[in-house]
Formats: C-alpha cells, sequence, structure tokens
C-alpha cells in the first residue's frame, strides 16, 4: 500500500511568476479563458486556458481575430516523473503588470530603446514544490520561461512549451552546427541551433524562435519541429532553484517588421542588478590582427603603426604567440620568448592602440581563469580572445561566464569565438563585446547568399564577429583572401550591416597590401556602436540595405548577391539641415570608386546600381 501510495503522489509539474490580490478558484472548465493581455499598441492578444488538463495558449491578431499562434501547450517535466498533476488543481496565483521604460544600451546599435510590455504570470505549488510560469507580451514578439523553487534539488527533465504555427506554408532556415551556414528547410527540424528564422512562403509572416538570457543557468537550447508546431530541449543541473533562459518568438508581416523588433532580447536581459559591475572603462572599435609569421621588433612596431594609421583600436596576437595552442606545455602566463609582451604593449599604447592575446580553452583549463587574467592585467593587456571554448552545454556555458566575470573585475574586454553565442547576455557584461558562432569571412569562399541571410538569422542573438576581409595589393598576394566572390564594397558594406561592437577588418591581411589609402579610408574611425538606424529594405539571402547613425554622422550601407537598383530616400535626415555624402561604390576591375556630393537634403532621392555581390557604403555628414 505503501508503494502504490508513493507511486500515486509521483507528478509532472510546470512552471510560472507574478501575483494576483486574489485567490483563484480551484476548477476551471477546459478552454475557459483565465487570464488575458493585450500587446502594448493593443493588436495583439493572448489568452490563457487549461486544456487537457494542461496550462495553454494562444496569440491573436486583435483587430482580425485571427490566429498568429494556435493553441500551444506551457510546461515542462521534473525528475522524468510521468504522473501528470491536474494544473487547474495546483494552481495559486494569477498576477498581471504593464511595465514601460526606457533602455539605455551604450555598448549596442541603438542607444535608447523603448520597453514596453504586458505579462502575465501563473503561480504553482505541489507537494511542497513552487513554479512559476512567467510571460510577456511585447508589440510584437511573445516570451515564456519558468522558475522552480524547492527546499530539495530537482532538475527539468523535459519541456511541453510549444508554439503552433501549423496552417503556414513556412519556410525553415536551419543550422545544425555552428560554421556550417543556414539552408532553407520545408521539412520537419531535428536538434536545430537557435536562433531559427522562419517566414511564410507567401511573404505574410516572418519569425524568429530563440532564447535570452541564459546565463549558463541551462545549457544551449536547441529547437525541433514536427509539422509546424515548434518545441525546445535544454539540459539542467538538479538543484533547488531553476530559472530558466526566456524562449520567445518575435514576429512581423514580413522580415523587415520582424527585425525592427529583435532588440526585445535586451528587455528580457534587463533586470534591477544590470548595473552590478561598472563598465564605463570598456572601449569598443575595430581590430586588426596581427599576420606576419615573423614576431621580428621593427614587424610588430610596422604593424601597431598600421592599426594608429588607420585609427584601428585593437592589434590582436592570434593562436600562436604562445606556442602550439594545442599542447598542455604551451604556457600563456609566462611572457613570450620570441617577442618582448612588456615593450610591445608600451610603444602600443603610445600610438594609443590597446593589445589583445588569443588564449585557447585547453590554457584556460590548464593554468586557471584567475591566473590567466591576473597575468593579461599585469601586462597591461587591453582585451583577450578565447578559442575553442565549450559552450554548448551548462557546464561548459558556466566556465565561459565565469571567465567573462573574472574579466570584467579586471576591466579585460572579451570575443568569445568558436561555437559560443550571447542571448543578449552583453548586454549585462558589457565587457563582452563580441562572439562568433558564425560562419565568418575566414571561409573566404562564403557567397553572397550567405552574407545576405545573416541579418535574419545570427544577427538576431547579438553581437557577431564575421572577421571581413578586404583585398589589398598586388592581388597575388591576397592568399586566401584571393577566392572571394564578393566584391570590395560588399565587404565594405558588411562592416555596417553586421553588428559587432569589436570589428575585426582586414582579416587575412597584411599591413603592406594596403597601399591604396582612399579604398580603406572608410574603415578610419568606423564606428562599432551605433546611436540608432533604419532598415532601408532587405529580403533573405539576397540584399540587404541599413543607414545606422553615430553621433552627427549617418553610415549607408548596401550589399546584394544579384545585381539590382537601389533607390535611398533621404528622408531619415533632418528637415533643417544640409549634408554631404562620401559614397564607396564598386569601381571596374575590382577596385573602389570614390564620389563625394553636397546638398544632400531630406528630400533628397538617389538611385545606385549594385553588381552582382556587389555593395555600396557611404558616410553623410552635415555641411
Amino acid at each position: 500500500m505503501g508503494n502504490y501510495f508513493r507511486l500515486e503522489i509521483i507528478k509532472f509539474f510546470v512552471i510560472g511568476i507574478l501575483i494576483f490580490s486574489f485567490q483563484i478558484p480551484l476548477s476551471f472548465a477546459q478552454t475557459k479563458c483565465i487570464a488575458k493581455m493585450l500587446s502594448p499598441d493593443k493588436k495583439y492578444r493572448v489568452e490563457f486556458f487549461f486544456q487537457d488538463s494542461a496550462l495553454c495558449y494562444f496569440l491573436k491578431d486583435n483587430k482580425t481575430d485571427t490566429l498568429v499562434i494556435k493553441t500551444s501547450k506551457i510546461g515542462f517535466v521534473v525528475d522524468s516523473l510521468y504522473s501528470c498533476v491536474t494544473l487547474s488543481d495546483t494552481l495559486e496565483q494569477i498576477s498581471k503588470h504593464k511595465y514601460s521604460s526606457i533602455i539605455e544600451n551604450p555598448i549596442g546599435e541603438k542607444r535608447f530603446q523603448e520597453d514596453e510590455y504586458s505579462s502575465v504570470s501563473f503561480s504553482f505549488k505541489n507537494y511542497g514544490l513552487s513554479f512559476q510560469v512567467v510571460t510577456r507580451l511585447y508589440n510584437r514578439a511573445f516570451a515564456v520561461r519558468y522558475i522552480l523553487k524547492s527546499k530539495n534539488k530537482h532538475t527539468i527533465t523535459s519541456e511541453n512549451t510549444a508554439i503552433n504555427l501549423s496552417g503556414l506554408n513556412l519556410v525553415s532556415y536551419c543550422e545544425y552546427r555552428v560554421e556550417d551556414g543556414y539552408r532553407a528547410n520545408k521539412g520537419d527540424i531535428f536538434n536545430n541551433l537557435t536562433p531559427l528564422f522562419i517566414t511564410d512562403c507567401n511573404r505574410n509572416f516572418s519569425a524568429t524562435i530563440n532564447e535570452a538570457a541564459n546565463y549558463a543557468n541551462a545549457s544551449k537550447m536547441r529547437v525541433y519541429m514536427k509539422k509546424n508546431v515548434y518545441t525546445f530541449n535544454q539540459d539542467y543541473y538538479k538543484d533547488t532553484l531553476i530559472s530558466t533562459p526566456w524562449r520567445y518568438i518575435v514576429f512581423g508581416n514580413n522580415p523587415i517588421e520582424m527585425l525592427e523588433n529583435k532588440y526585445v532580447i535586451y528587455s528580457l536581459n534587463n533586470c534591477d542588478s544590470i548595473n552590478k559591475y561598472d563598465f564605463s572603462w570598456v572601449e569598443p572599435g575595430t581590430v586588426y590582427r596581427y599576420m606576419p609569421n615573423s614576431y621580428q621588433k621593427e614587424t610588430i612596431r610596422a604593424t601597431i603603426d598600421f592599426c594608429k594609421e588607420n585609427s584601428i583600436k585593437y592589434l590582436l596576437f592570434d593562436a600562436g604567440w604562445y606556442g602550439d595552442e594545442n599542447s598542455q606545455k604551451s604556457n600563456p602566463i609566462i611572457k613570450p620568448n620570441n617577442f618582448d609582451i612588456s615593450k610591445t604593449v608600451e610603444y602600443a599604447r603610445e600610438k594609443n592602440v590597446r593589445i589583445m592575446l588569443y588564449v585557447n580553452q585547453l590554457a584556460w583549463n590548464t593554468y586557471g581563469r584567475k591566473r590567466i587574467l591576473d597575468t593579461m592585467k599585469s601586462w597591461g593587456i587591453a582585451g583577450v580572445k578565447l578559442g575553442f571554448m565549450t559552450s554548448r552545454s551548462q557546464f561548459g556555458l558556466r566556465g565561459v561566464y565565469a571567465i567573462v566575470r573574472e574579466a570584467a573585475k579586471r576591466e579585460i574586454v572579451l570575443n568569445i569565438h568558436d561555437i559560443f553565442r550571447p542571448t543578449g547576455t552583453e548586454f549585462f557584461y558589457r565587457n563582452l563585446l563580441t562572439s562568433e558562432g558564425i560562419r565568418g569571412n575566414e571561409y573566404t569562399d562564403n557567397d553572397a547568399y550567405h552574407t545576405m541571410l545573416l541579418p535574419f538569422t545570427r544577427f538576431m542573438t547579438g553581437a557577431a564577429d564575421y572577421t571581413i576581409c578586404f583585398p589589398g595589393y598586388p592581388e597575388n598576394m591576397n592568399g586566401k583572401v584571393s577566392k572571394m566572390v564578393n566584391s570590395k564594397c560588399h565587404q565594405m558594406a558588411l562592416s555596417v550591416i553586421y553588428f559587432s561592437a569589436l570589428q575585426h577588418i582586414f582579416w587575412y591581411g597584411l599591413p603592406q597590401l594596403y597601399t591604396k589609402k582612399e579604398e580603406i579610408e572608410f574603415f578610419n574611425n568606423l564606428p562599432t556602436v551605433w546611436d540608432d538606424f533604419k532598415i532601408i529594405d532587405g529580403y533573405p539571402g539576397h540584399y540587404f540595405t541599413i543607414v545606422r547613425k553615430s553621433e552627427n554622422k549617418w553610415y549607408l550601407a548596401s550589399a546584394c548577391l544579384l545585381a539590382r537598383e537601389l533607390n535611398i530616400d533621404f528622408s531619415f535626415l533632418d528637415k533643417k539641415k544640409s549634408y554631404k555624402i562620401t559614397i564607396y561604390e564598386d569601381g571596374e576591375n575590382k577596385t573602389v570608386k570614390k564620389t563625394c556630393l553636397n546638398g544632400i537634403k531630406n528630400t533628397s532621392i538617389m538611385n545606385f546600381p549594385l553588381k552582382n555581390n556587389g555593395g555600396i557604403a557611404a558616410i553623410i555628414e552635415m555641411e
């Protein structure tokens, strides 16, 4: 009898948040609405109800009453237990609130962002286990997270959360492994990386499914899809408190409308402890990678001079500076014997250039994060690039964020390479200026289809280091860069289209190749953080056009797969001012053509012909 009783009380659990001022009755009719919320602009609404003993929701267009997200479950399983608690019998409280504020992000691509949403939270309790479901509705996004509290340790073993988009003719842009690149898929999805971009073949719906605020409180999220119903999977450690990352969908009537609302990821990372660290010391900027095989003093100083002449903020000494990165004998906490690191840092400081050093995961594991970072700080190193970091598991992510926190204490900026992707966490840890998690330009055969997909895919989850290449002269000395199919101005445009607070330029390039200064002057003083932006137009895999603002200047960038006519309406400019525009476009024989025009007004319209795999970049400033 005792065993039977114990089996009877074994249950499922589902989670939530927020506090109502009254007690909810313990029984509900199936599908009866128990709570609803409207988006701040009142264009969308979400309703919650119980169906088959499970908490469910749907999202509708509030004007037409048409479903955007059909009936979908919310919930998870604890400790792999198989019996199911009737959630309506365990619901204790419902709480609602509305929130409206302004987020400031000085290390982002939009300095000030509206933070406005409605929220409904559900509190459940069963057999001493308390859990909450927290939901938010933005103007074009819906998010949910779970919070589990108990005196005993538990773990979330599976999840019932779903986003039901059945009935749409969807294409999912999938990437199963980092650096594979995205490819369109009309079938079911298994174990896909986030963010996942989806769009309707009729072009009247686009969305991204992603996670936010994963500070190593779970493994990296994976998405599954069967018959247009999207579900999630993450692994968790057993603990007395589990607060999951947010899982969310941001959507629009077209890909551009979706992109314009992607900044909910920073709202989902906004919290009371956001000012825990002082990040006023953080300096974004462009980065040049030291490429010569020689570590001779004259070569290093010539490279620092090149950075100074081209206003490049950081010089990176990449893999190899402390020996074979794959050998435990290679030690990054002793000064290298092939060059004088102290004199290099001193000379660079005189030229207003900061030094960054690469450290592989093997070295972090061997010598320890505190010892390595203390050493970097004592040497005057401004930034560190982390290489080949394990960051798909929760264990791996905990190791990465431990380094991020320790680096912040020592005022060291970071660039995390290989499979790591942020989830808006760089908004909290502002020394985490960029990360890879992308098929970058180290693959010089990347085509324009790939580069024109990335704004709708990888860049939906934060800054990315694409390691931009740019050919120099003579052409036969460009090495890997000579394989590039995209034009110089396409590459130039990517430095504005792609956001990275640390923006690598001239990847694989040697200083002596850049003799035609008029071709690279666009990169001089190129901002890497921005005050505002406006997306002019774009279509995934085909073309993208954006203008970004930094102080009193606007930077225009457009790139494409196939030749097209670019039409620019300058209505984003101040009506009372007159502007000068400096245009860089593809010339004959793989050159860059520069044109300067005055008298640009708010009412001006200009047309530019773009070539196959081509692009254009321009600087607009007041006369």
